[in-house]
């Protein structure tokens, strides 16, 4: 997501030194051979060095002169209207979109779909490593989230990479997950952000009860290694060997973690439906919120993902849908929309959309539809449905 760092080649070395020439046998009567200097030859290999370093160089200056221009960030949105409604019924949706071209990028992204929360990936979630934020990026992201009235703390929810499995045994692929996950965190908090949602991982071959702990282990590792963001458990819809499928697993990694202040989950609709979880109903979706509150802990609920499912009750297979197309339905929906319990959490769409720069229009029509089941009663479905 963000800019690529420039290599830099070392310095070239210089040419050889010439060598003295010999000098000439005296012998009578003759002058003295005239001294003859042997003519350098230029060192190929020196040469191609400093042709090499002078781009090189002009690069890195390139580079750093981008990261220290400022990025011109709009300095008001136009978002009284959506933040008054968000505060009225205290539900703050909004959508994964892009940060492409830098953070703040999303900002402008969340508020053109009327978005009050968001979240974005902090770097390439296909790679292990990225460049570091560059200043004059952490300096936008947060002039556009004050401009656009998001507080970073409370309203966006980053999503880990999918490569992270904190979960694993062997010890190198534990380390690269590990060092990824803390550099995820530490950008987060460059950014002011103060969430971070995460896929706990897979047991493999593994005890299941023993892949937890390594989970916690890991957890607590990497709070010591950050300063104040809460890492936030995504519940898993249950393919495989994967760890979050049950409220039991969730507890139980809370349980290990030591910093409970800095630990919560976020429940995502699919992947709980998928799981077992039925909250197609007033009284299901009741009974699972019980559910979760008497294993978890509603404290510790942080942030929803809200999405509809292509798959029936109990699949174990994660296929998101729009929302009201998928076998969930527009009830649950409703049911979390009038849900105070949930006030003040961001709930974010993940939902299929389509590629280009229409696609965020799918974003723009759910988070009003949302919108509009507030207030609505038993079997109401939203405005335009």
């Amino acid at each position: 997501m963000f800019a690529e760092a420039e290599a830099v080649e070392e310095d070239g070395g210089g040419g050889e030194d010439e060598e003295e020439p010999a000098a000439a046998p005296k012998t009578a009567k003759r002058k003295p051979a005239a001294r003859k200097t042997k003519k350098a030859v230029p060192d190929p290999d020196a040469d191609s060095a400093e042709e090499d370093e002078k781009p090189a160089a002009r690069k890195k200056a390139a580079k750093k002169k981008d990261e220290d221009a400022p990025i011109d960030v709009p300095e008001e949105f136009d978002t009284a209207a959506m933040w008054e409604r968000a505060h009225r019924c205290g539900k703050y949706v909004g959508a994964h979109v892009s940060a492409a071209g830098g953070a703040w990028n999303a900002v402008v992204k969340s508020v053109g779909i009327g978005g009050t929360a968001f979240a974005l990936f902090v770097k390439n979630q296909r790679r292990w490593t990225s460049p570091p934020i560059a200043a004059n990026q952490i300096t936008a992201f947060k002039a556009a989230c004050t401009a656009a009235k998001l507080d970073p703390r409370k309203h966006l929810l980053p999503h880990g990479s999918y490569l992270i499995n904190l979960a694993s045994v062997d010890a190198d692929k534990a380390t690269q997950a590990f060092d990824a996950f803390v550099d995820e965190l530490k950008r987060c908090e460059e950014l002011g952000i103060g969430l971070y949602n995460f896929h706990p991982g897979a047991a493999l071959k593994e005890p299941r009860d023993e892949a937890i702990a390594r989970i916690a282990s890991r957890i607590n590792a990497a709070h010591k290694q950050t300063e104040s963001i809460v890492i936030v458990i995504e519940n898993m819809a249950g393919q495989g060997t994967v760890i979050g499928n049950t409220f039991e697993d969730l507890r139980d990694i809370i349980a290990l973690v030591e910093d409970k202040r800095r630990v919560g989950v976020c429940l995502d609709t699919c992947h709980a439906f998928a799981a077992g979880y039925d909250i197609r109903t007033p009284e299901t979706y009741a009974a699972t919120l019980s559910t979760f509150s008497t294993t978890v802990g509603l404290p510790y609920l942080r942030a929803l993902h809200l999405n509809d499912s292509k798959e029936p009750l109990g699949s174990k297979k994660d296929r998101h849908e729009n929302l009201g197309k998928g076998k969930i339905g527009w009830e649950a929906f409703r049911c979390i929309m009038n849900d105070d319990r949930l006030n003040g959490l961001p709930m974010v769409l993940e939902t299929p959309r389509e590629d280009g720069p229409q696609g965020d229009l799918v974003y723009r029509r759910e988070v009003e539809l949302l919108y509009s089941l507030v207030g609505k009663g038993v079997g109401e479905v939203p405005d335009g449905v």
